[in-house]
């Protein structure tokens, strides 16, 4: 009996759980998905990139990404204003947030802020949310030039808020907010890449000549 009891307490608890996570999804925060360049479409259906990312580091040409919102507070009505945060933490000997310049450009409405993004100081930029509904999506163009050293590892950090402005269902929800990281790694030097290559082929050499040597 005392058994059954507990099978019994547990099995509404699992339920609690299960409908409190449900209400909570309800006013969900928006979704950011960090894409590769030219992504178009709900961001939801599109695969994100993998990590780390390679990018370029010659100080001049850009590596190029989408930045695809989705998933607003039901509450998140068109035309209301979103506060984009991006900026870049080093994390291997070597690196800097000073490394990387970081532009972002709202792909829609034109709004651009570019320079070097800290953890302290990020590159801000202020977009407006075209449209409303967890179905809507937007995307923000970003564009990396990095000068760092070869082999350098960095954190790419995408923080944005979009305000309710006092709409919101749920008095504890005042926005929706959502922060992601992606990897990111300078060219690796040339070492790494010349060393594997010198020693595959040393090795076909070497069992080449031993087979000639055979015949």
């Amino acid at each position: 009996m005392a058994k059954a009891k507990v099978i019994t307490a547990l099995a509404l608890t699992v339920v609690m759980l299960v409908v409190m996570t449900g209400l909570a999804a309800a006013d969900c925060p928006e979704q950011i998905e960090i894409l590769p360049d030219g992504s178009s479409g709900h961001p939801g259906n599109l695969t994100e990139l993998g990590s780390p990312l390679v990018i370029n580091n010659d100080g001049v040409t850009p590596t190029n990404i989408d930045i695809g919102l989705w998933d607003y507070l039901s509450d998140s009505p068109a035309g209301q204003t979103h506060t984009m945060k991006v900026w870049i933490a080093p994390l291997s000997a070597g690196a800097s947030a000073n490394d990387i310049n970081i532009t972002v450009t709202e792909r829609s409405g034109g709004a651009t802020a570019s320079g070097v993004g800290t953890s302290t100081s990020p590159v801000v930029l202020n977009w407006t949310q075209d449209n409303a509904g967890n179905s809507a999506f937007d995307y923000i163009d970003l564009s990396l030039i990095s000068h760092g050293p070869d082999g350098a590892k960095y954190q790419l950090n995408v923080e944005d808020t979009g305000y309710c402005a006092g709409n919101c269902s749920d008095p504890n929800v005042a926005t929706d907010h959502d922060l992601e990281n992606l990897e990111l790694r300078n060219v690796p030097e040339f070492a790494t890449i010349a060393i594997p290559v010198a020693a595959i082929l040393g090795l076909l050499f070497f069992y080449n000549h031993r087979k000639r040597k055979e015949e």
